[in-house]
Order: structure tokens, then C-alpha cells, then sequence
């Protein structure tokens, strides 16, 4: 009767903008360290400040 076990409806938009900021910290900082290690440290500094405004986004949507 049923297909899969993922959900595939509406969700709370709030939960969707999480993970996607969440999804988008993961690549900035995997991004953040291969700029590191190829010593690209202008490129670092800009990743750095992104990462901190996708950290202070999510920050504004956790429940208080």
C-alpha cells in the first residue's frame, strides 16, 4: 500500500530552511578546509565569514 519510507509531503518550512543551511555549512566548511591545505588563505577568510553568517541564519531559526 505504501511506497518507501520517505516522506515526500509538506513539511515545516522552518525544518526545510534548517537542513538546507545545515546541508550548506557542510560544503563551506569542506570548502573552508581544501582552501586551507592548498594555503589559498584570501579564499579562506571569505568561506570563513560565510560560514559565520550561514551559522548566525540558523541560529535565528532555532526555538528559543
Amino acid at each position: 500500500m505504501h511506497k518507501g519510507t520517505k516522506h515526500v509531503g509538506k513539511g515545516p518550512a522552518a525544518l526545510k530552511q534548517s537542513q538546507d543551511l545545515s546541508d550548506r555549512l557542510k560544503s563551506l566548511q569542506k570548502k573552508l578546509d581544501r582552501a586551507i591545505a592548498e594555503e589559498n588563505f584570501e579564499n579562506a577568510a571569505l568561506l570563513r565569514d560565510e560560514i559565520k553568517m550561514t551559522r548566525d541564519q540558523l541560529g535565528q531559526l532555532a526555538p528559543i
